[in-house]
């Protein structure tokens, strides 16, 4: 079977290699420059910043299996287990890049319309290149993302999907080969109200010759600002933490802006994954059945076991 899979976080990389167990010709599409999703790592030369999720602290997860994953990939060297805190060896992103055969991913692609047209799907790109005469779909990007462009879904679909509301997230990641920014190390940054949490990323890298830092901004400071232009809101953000802490991030270091609209989901549905079978579509992520990457983990491994199950290559 042909299968399209839209998104390349950790949901769209899972379904990818339970699905490629039936051995189906699966390609994976993103809309950014590789895997990653939540997951995204940053390259300057040969470090690495990760920007998304630094590392996955699992003293609150109960399953069984999503464990059992994350202690394969410490025995694969993707990730190293300290204290029930998985942190990744070489980049966050690798736990989704190692999950798939990159020949069959095609980044910098945003799909903009799937259609069904004689039992098969159409998809269409950003830039109205097309592909096609695929059997099934999976969406596992945002619910609003999906609700944004034109796909072909049901409406008790799209009317599920309307439910999920989503918080944004910025951020700054900041870094030099200076080490000397002895200032910055001195600040107790992750006690200001400005952060939701501030990650030395170098230290967890053990860099010596490298040092970078990723701010995340306070989720309530990012909504009471959301009227701003993305220019203006990172202007008042140096502008805060000049004033707070007497710092200028961009004297002492480079400084990349990241702004997430989609960043955190705000519901759930109280199932593990959408499926049609009758249009040949299923949806999976992070907002099924909890709101961490636990779920997106279940939703993402259940969904390809019915798809497995259903369309069994023989």
């Amino acid at each position: 079977m042909k299968i399209a899979i839209i998104g390349a976080g950790l949901s769209g990389c899972n379904v990818y290699k339970n699905l490629k167990q039936q051995n189906h010709d699966i390609t994976i599409f993103e809309k950014s420059r590789g895997t990653g999703g939540r997951l995204s790592t940053k390259y300057i030369d040969d470090k690495f910043i990760d920007h998304g999720t630094p590392f996955i602290n699992t003293r609150n997860y109960k399953s069984a299996n999503f464990l059992d994953f994350l202690d394969k990939k410490v025995t694969q060297n993707t990730l190293r287990n300290i204290d029930k805190k998985y942190y990744p060896t070489n980049g966050i992103n690798k736990l989704c890049s190692s999950l798939i055969n990159k020949k069959d991913l095609i980044t910098n692609t945003r799909i903009t319309n799937a259609k069904l047209i004689n039992q098969k799907w159409t998809l269409t790109d950003n830039t109205n290149t097309i592909y096609d005469d695929f059997d099934f779909v999976v969406f596992t990007i945002p619910a609003t993302q999906i609700l944004e462009n034109d796909f072909d879904l049901d409406e008790d679909t799209k009317e599920q999907l309307q439910n999920i509301s989503y918080a944004p997230m910025a951020s700054l990641i900041c870094y030099t080969n200076n080490t000397n920014t002895k200032k910055i190390k001195n600040q107790d940054l992750n006690k200001s109200e400005l952060f939701y949490k501030v990650i030395d990323n170098s230290t967890k890298y053990d860099y010596e010759d490298f040092e970078s830092y990723v701010f995340h901004l306070n989720k309530d400071f990012v909504l009471e600002n959301m009227n701003l232009e993305k220019n203006e809101l990172f202007e008042l953000i140096h502008q805060k933490i000049s004033k707070e802490f007497d710092i200028n991030l961009k004297e002492d270091f480079n400084v990349v802006e990241h702004f997430w609209k989609f960043a955190f989901a705000k519901e759930q549905l109280e199932k593990d994954f959408i499926l049609n079978k009758e249009k040949s579509y299923g949806i999976c992520g992070d907002y099924f059945n909890g709101i961490n990457l636990e779920a997106t983990y279940q939703s993402s491994l259940k969904i390809s076991d019915e798809i497995n199950s259903i369309y069994k290559k023989g």
